[in-house]
Parts: C-alpha cells; structure tokens; sequence
C-alpha cells in the first residue's frame, strides 16, 4: 500500500508464476488478492483517512478488508448487507411518505 508503483511489477511477476506453475493456484489467487486491495485502500485513502469506517460485505469478503484497514490502525463496524439493504429500503419509503404527505 505504502508503494503503488509496484503493483505493474507485481502483477508480471504473478502472471509469469502462474504461467510457469502448475497445480494448486490459491497462494497466488491470495497475492492478487491483496495486490489489488492494497490498491484500492491506496487509491481511496483521502476518503477514508481519519473517518469512521464502516464495512458493509459478506463474511467472506469482509474479512480481508478488516484484515487490511486494522493492519492501518482503524476502527471497523461490520454490517450486513442484507440489512442494510433492508434499512436503506425502509429510510427510503419513509422519505417518500414524507414528501406525499407534504403536498
């Protein structure tokens, strides 16, 4: 993350592996893995820097996540999607019920 300018190098490093290698590709599926999340947390870290972050995702996906931003020092909320979905739904009618009883 600190060193975005590796990740081209990074990438034809893993990509010559792989094509080298046979069998089992899971270690290098888990460098793209957290190639491209150090990226993305490097690219998006003026948004979240100093925030209060929360993580909206699936166990499975979440958990490099959290793995990441608590390697940075940051406090995580976990959520689920599906209810926040639901509570974004619900806010939403709300909202709309709002407005028709107004006019």
């Amino acid at each position: 993350m600190s060193r975005p300018e590796r990740l081209a190098s990074r990438l034809a490093e893993l990509q010559a592996t792989v094509q080298l290698q046979s069998g089992d590709n899971t270690e290098m599926a888990g460098k793209l893995w957290g190639y491209l999340l150090g990226a993305e947390l490097a690219a998006a870290r003026p948004y979240w820097l100093g925030q209060n972050l929360a993580l909206i995702a699936e166990d499975a996906l979440a958990s490099p996540y959290l793995a990441a931003l608590s390697a940075q020092g940051l406090p995580v909320t976990r959520a689920q999607p599906d209810r926040m979905a639901l509570e974004g739904l619900v806010q939403a009618w709300r909202h709309m019920q709002g407005e028709a009883t107004s006019l």
